[in-house]
């Protein structure tokens, strides 16, 4: 997932949002969004989850949109390939282009380079719970993430399980 780039996130009709549109967003780096309660943080993270991997069917962000739910991004790919999507509710074709065509999941294979959900959400996606959670497990010398710091620290490899 490394060479995938969101340049702009719509929120078109997500959570409170109803035309929302996150431009300017394709810089490299870790991003760090902040802000007060409810400002929409976590919908934003909910919002890239369900764009990339599917909206659940009881996702609790469908609440006021219920059936329109949708949500939308310009990627782009470290070799320069974009791909324009629009995500929406549904249990088929749930996947569109940027012309409302149909696409399948496997368009949005070389932007997600092998990254299924659960890794993304456990190593892209973190919120201020993970984060609390991670901290302690680092404090406390467990987890995979201290595995690693240690082995980085040892100069020692760590074996695929």
């Amino acid at each position: 997932m490394t060479g995938m780039r969101i340049e702009r996130l719509d929120l078109i009709a997500y959570g409170a949002f109803d035309g929302l549109s996150l431009d300017g967003l394709g810089a490299p780096g870790v991003h760090l969004v902040y802000g007060p309660n409810e400002a929409g943080k976590s919908t934003a993270l909910s919002a890239l989850d369900q764009l990339l991997y599917g909206i659940d069917h009881n996702s609790r962000y469908a609440f006021q949109h219920t059936t329109r739910t949708r949500l939308g991004a310009r990627l782009s790919a470290a070799d320069g390939m974009t791909l324009e999507i629009v995500r929406r509710k549904k249990r088929k074709n749930d996947l569109l282009d940027g012309d409302e065509n149909p696409l399948g999941e496997e368009a949005l294979a070389p932007f997600l380079s092998g990254v299924d959900r659960k890794t993304f959400t456990t190593e892209f996606a973190l919120n201020s719970d993970e984060l609390r959670k991670g901290g302690e497990l680092l404090a406390s010398g467990e987890g995979d993430m201290a595995q690693l710091l240690a082995a980085a620290r040892s100069g020692m490899r760590l074996k695929d399980e």
